[in-house]
């Protein structure tokens, strides 16, 4: 697979429009990353997605007894069961439900909190930054996932890890980066 094509953006003192940064996702499909450079990056952030409504999320990557990992199919592409967090619902709380939810699978225990992820979506004309917090789960359940249609989940399947490597072909940048960090192919 070809390199992630990029937008680098010098430090000049002052962050580019929004509008004007994202741009290029939706003009050019080959541009999968911005970069920033900054000396002080959360900063940088900040000033991006100030007028964000930001989302919080929560999910999983699940791993059973048999060392498979669970995977749903959306909007034809692959993916980790996650959603949103309900008000006053603790985030470890929510990945945990949404993973049962969109998958039918119970007997969930998180192992290990991951590195969160952010999006970036338009919504009724309005920009929304997603944050998903991740955690790595076991369960013992080994019964046949069910997918969540509602949700657009059409497919919902334990996976080899050479299937989930596969599978990560065809995926958002950021449910890969998480596989791939966790998983370490």
């Amino acid at each position: 697979m070809a390199e992630d094509a990029l937008i680098l953006l010098p430090d000049c003192g002052q962050v580019p429009a929004f509008q004007e940064m994202i741009q290029g996702f939706y003009t050019d499909d080959k541009i999968t990353k911005i970069i920033v450079p900054a000396a002080q990056p959360r900063k940088i952030f900040e000033q991006i997605f100030r007028n964000c409504k930001l989302i919080k999320a929560a999910g999983g990557l699940v791993t059973n007894p048999k060392n498979e990992n669970l995977l749903i199919k959306r909007h034809g592409l692959w993916d980790l069961p996650k959603g949103k967090v309900e008000k006053k619902e603790k985030i470890p709380e929510a990945a945990l439900r949404e993973v049962q939810e969109e998958c039918g699978i119970s007997g969930l225990q998180i192992t290990k909190r991951l590195k969160p992820t952010y999006h970036v979506y338009c919504e009724k004309n309005r920009w929304i930054l997603k944050k998903t917090c991740w955690f790595s789960m076991f369960t013992t359940d080994t019964g046949v996932p069910k997918p969540q249609l509602r949700e657009h989940i059409t497919e919902a399947v334990w996976c080899s890890r050479q299937k989930v490597k596969q599978c990560m072909t065809h995926t958002y940048g950021n449910i890969r980066d998480v596989v791939e960090s966790t998983l370490e192919f």
